[in-house]
This record gives C-alpha cells, structure tokens and sequence, in this order.
C-alpha cells in the first residue's frame, strides 16, 4: 500500500494531479511518518511508504532522498516496496 496525502498534489491552492516532493526535512520526517502511522493504526496492519520520483530539490532540504526515506520508515515503523525498475 502506498500512502499518499491529497496535500501531496497541490500547491499554492492549484492541484496538479500528481503527488508532489517533499522537501527533505526533519520535519517533513515527523508529519510524514505520524500519518504513515495513523493509516497504520486504522487498518490494523502494517503498510509500506514510496518515494515520490523528484526531479528537482528544495534548497531547505537537510538530507538526501534516500535518508529521508530511510528516516520515514524507522519513524513510521513501516516497510518500503520492492521496485524492480529502481533498482
């Protein structure tokens, strides 16, 4: 199951009808990772958290996309799929 907040696909009060980056921040971290474990909680089982393909970076970003996911998921204590095409 991938997570993926309607906030994810709209900025400035326009959808754009995908999910948009995160900056990678610490405190990106925390939201994210507090909502993963809400969806958690209300289905009773585990489920896991997927990158969104980005191509650009936030200059606030503190970390690189993949410590930020690795943050997300020690913090959400949840899995992350297996993506053959990204390997």
């Amino acid at each position: 199951m991938v997570v993926r907040s309607s906030l994810l696909g709209s900025i400035g009060g326009r959808y754009t009808h995908d999910p948009l980056p995160l900056p990678h921040t610490f405190e990106a971290v925390c939201t994210t990772a507090e909502r993963i474990r809400m969806v958690q909680d209300y289905l009773e089982n585990p489920t896991a958290a997927e990158n969104v393909s980005s191509y650009a970076e936030y200059q606030e970003s503190e970390m690189t996309e993949w410590e930020f996911l690795s943050e997300i998921v020690q913090a959400a204590d949840c899995g992350i799929p297996l993506d053959v095409n990204n390997i």
